[in-house]
């Protein structure tokens, strides 16, 4: 409740705190400090969000993704494409809908490839993807 609290005070936290709350032992307490710090935009060093990528729990690591979609370009695409490779279908159905956000900065491989993902639902938002892709698919 102490970093949700924190994290809802915009530009007047220390960021310091939301980053030391990433090595919180509860994962719960993990997720809403990358939430928070997602919502910090350039204040917030993405190299943090970066690390949360690789957390043990699966909703850290969706948090990340979300986290890391909206800092927009300032983001190399390469950590999204990492996480269409994740174990938790969750993840990877969060990283397709960030990679199909980042438009033309975005390769359509990756999401043609989402289309044969094993799990029905990832592939259904990759079609949802790439459906906003527009001109930039020709199948």
């Amino acid at each position: 409740m102490a970093v949700l609290a924190l994290g809802a005070q915009g530009e007047r936290v220390p960021i310091e705190l939301l980053l030391e709350a990433l090595h919180d032992e509860n994962a719960s307490v993990r997720e809403v400090a990358v939430q928070a710090l997602g919502a910090q935009g350039e204040r917030v060093p993405f190299e943090a969000l970066l690390e949360a990528l690789h957390d043990e729990d699966r909703h850290v690591r969706q948090a990340a993704v979300r986290a890391l979609q909206w800092q927009g370009e300032r983001v190399p695409i390469e950590p999204l494409l990492e996480a269409l490779h994740d174990e938790n279908a969750s993840v990877r159905e969060v990283a397709v809908q960030a990679l199909g956000a980042q438009g033309e900065r975005m390769p359509i491989e990756p999401l043609l490839e989402a289309l044969h993902d094993e799990n029905w639902y990832v592939r259904s938002v990759a079609v949802e993807a790439l459906g906003g892709q527009g001109e930039r698919v020709l199948i």
